[in-house]
């Protein structure tokens, strides 16, 4: 068959690009992230559904963890056309706990939007937060960021942003970014049968690839994949992480052993997992003026 991305063919890309079938009894893990989100929402406080533009899925649900508390921001995944962020609320409690509110954003899915409104609805988010926070929570100026899987790219992709250039009135100030099981490199999904949804294309992938864009980082990166997700997304994560190193930039990256594409979230729900204990504190990086 035709080599189409590396030395990779279509049906290679489907394999390595789809993770349910690395993962047992896959189906169990949404099921619990919805029952425990909700379980959350009933449990702690949290400010629902603050909306940041017209449509009905650019809005965010918000867990204050008290005065002057680090404000941390989840863009869920999803291949960016599915998901929801209802279904994403169950790590609030580790950060509220640890005195840091946690926002899960939600944002519009593709086909519904292009992948470009897409991004540009999270860039309002975030520029969103940056001119409004006060109203909802005493808060320090700056942003933590993170995402899984298609919200891996969103993160990393906001913190690449050229704010003035893009038309926005100030400049976010983003502390850090924790990137789990993203896709970097946009190429290989062009030729995805799941692009029938996405309906990505090349000028978009060369828009906001992060790995195209890792000279422009303006945070802190922290870069973590499992070791049972495939070859492709630890590749993607090893490179992407190197890239923005060959800069000069702050970034660590972990591979989590024993750890699938569903599970990592496990580690980012859990206080006292290896990858809070390794990220979820001040970055000694400096960073880029």
């Amino acid at each position: 068959m035709e080599k189409v991305y590396l030395d990779l063919t279509q049906e290679d890309l489907e394999f390595y690009y789809s993770q349910k079938h690395r993962i047992p009894d896959y189906e169990q893990f949404p099921i619990r992230w919805e029952n425990d989100s909700r379980k959350v929402r009933s449990e702690l406080e949290c400010i629902r559904n603050i909306s940041y533009g017209e449509d009905p899925l650019e809005c965010f649900d918000l867990f204050p963890a008290g005065t002057n508390a680090p404000v941390h921001i989840f863009f869920h995944g999803g291949y960016w056309h599915s998901q929801d962020k209802d279904h994403f609320e169950f790590p609030a409690p580790a950060f509220v706990k640890n005195r840091i509110t946690y926002v899960c954003a939600n944002y519009p899915l593709c086909p519904g939007v292009s992948f470009s409104e897409q991004m540009h609805s999270c860039r309002k988010l975030l520029s969103f937060l940056t001119e409004n926070i006060h109203q909802y929570v005493d808060a320090p100026k700056g942003f933590q960021l993170s995402g899984h899987s298609a919200g891996g790219q969103i993160a990393a992709m906001l913190a690449s942003t050229n704010w003035i250039g893009e038309g926005f009135p100030t400049v976010p100030q983003i502390d850090s970014v924790l990137a789990l099981s993203g896709v970097y490199d946009l190429n290989p999904i062009l030729f995805l049968e799941k692009n029938k949804e996405i309906r990505l294309n090349q000028e978009e992938v060369e828009l906001f690839s992060p790995i195209l864009l890792a000279e422009k980082m303006n945070a802190p990166l922290n870069v973590v994949v499992g070791s049972n997700e495939g070859n492709e997304f630890i590749r993607q994560a090893e490179e992407f992480a190197e890239k923005v190193k060959s800069f000069g930039l702050p970034c660590e990256n972990m591979i989590l052993e024993q750890t699938n594409h569903f599970s990592i979230l496990d580690h980012y729900s859990s206080d006292q997992s290896l990858l809070w204990k390794t990220f979820m504190k001040p970055h000694s990086g400096k960073k880029r003026n």
